[in-house]
């Protein structure tokens, strides 16, 4: 009998060893090679269960935020603009992989990648605009496809006119005056257009930096963009390549207001990733992006990207 037990003890072992390793294999099987592995530990499917299609709270929140859109490019850029302003990004506890559903993330107004794209989805889906997740080997953000390029470019234009606008100055400049204030919108080099305005004339410059400022009020040989300067001048409107740290500087030898602003060209082409799958044109909305002047349709670089997946979540 002995023997007997333990052959039918070890089988029964075999069994339930099979049932274990072979069970969750198929259930994540389904997702192999469709999916990176940081979400094959639990299946794809938690994340695609999470985007809430029919919800009163968000529902009544989408409609809020899309007021006066007649179109899918208005609605898609306001519920973007809402969860990339408003909602704070929010890493996962280390170890941890914890999916939210859009309410908590509201509730809590900050979340991780896979958070924010859950509720950017929950939120367009709720007024009837559908949306896919999309999966790299390390990130996660929503897109909304169908999108008309002209008409989405004309309707970020309108909404982000005022981010787009990084300095706003009016002043007044005592006599022998010489007047600094340090570039700090955005982030690397962009085209804006430079107004300004005086009582008198004076002289405005573009510095590479305070130093050189700094050297034209001691009198010394200075450095300046040529190109987005003039000299004696009570108003110009100019095009200028502006890096951040760059000075804008005046000099007036009469009392005057002075009234002074940037505003970053309108000329999205450079700044919106559209993507493009079977001839239909798509628009990420990657709410995880943080920093000013960010634009629905910035994407993170894809250069170190291995792996990208699109999760249809119809």
């Amino acid at each position: 009998m002995r023997p007997k037990m333990l052959a039918l003890s070890m089988l029964l072992f075999i069994a339930a060893f099979a049932a274990l390793f072979f069970g969750e294999k198929r259930e994540t099987s389904a997702y192999k090679d469709e999916i990176p592995e940081r979400y094959m530990r639990k299946g794809f499917q938690p994340y695609v269960s999470a985007v809430d299609k029919n919800s009163p709270q968000l529902r009544r929140l989408a409609s809020e935020l899309t007021a006066g859109c007649d179109d899918t490019e208005c609605r898609a850029a306001r519920v973007y603009a809402f969860v990339q302003q408003k909602v704070s990004y929010l890493s996962d506890p280390a170890g941890f992989e914890l999916i939210q559903k859009p309410e908590e993330t509201l509730a809590l107004m900050a979340g991780d990648c896979e958070d924010l794209s859950i509720l950017v989805s929950s939120l367009l889906w709720n007024i009837g605009v559908e949306t896919q997740l999309v999966a790299t080997d390390t990130h996660m953000y929503s897109r909304v496809c169908g999108i008309d390029r002209i008409r989405f470019e004309n309707v970020v234009t309108q909404e982000y006119a005022g981010s787009l606008t990084v300095s706003d100055t009016r002043t007044f400049l005592p006599a022998d005056t010489a007047w600094a204030a340090t570039f700090e919108g955005g982030s690397g080099r962009g085209e804006y257009t430079v107004e300004f305005s005086a009582g008198e004339p004076l002289n405005f410059y573009l510095f590479p930096d305070r130093k050189e400022f700094e050297k034209m009020t001691r009198n010394m040989d200075y450095k300046y963009y040529e190109a987005c300067s003039a000299e004696a001048s009570t108003g110009e409107t100019l095009k200028c390549h502006i890096e951040k740290g760059n000075v804008i500087g005046v000099r007036t030898a009469k009392a005057s207001v002075f009234t002074f602003k940037a505003v970053k060209s309108a000329s999205l082409s450079a700044d919106l990733r559209f993507e493009e799958d079977e001839g239909v044109l798509c628009i990420p909305l990657d709410a995880a992006i943080r920093g000013s002047q960010v634009l629905p349709g910035m994407g993170m670089n894809e250069d170190n990207i291995t792996e990208k997946y699109v999760i249809d979540i119809r």
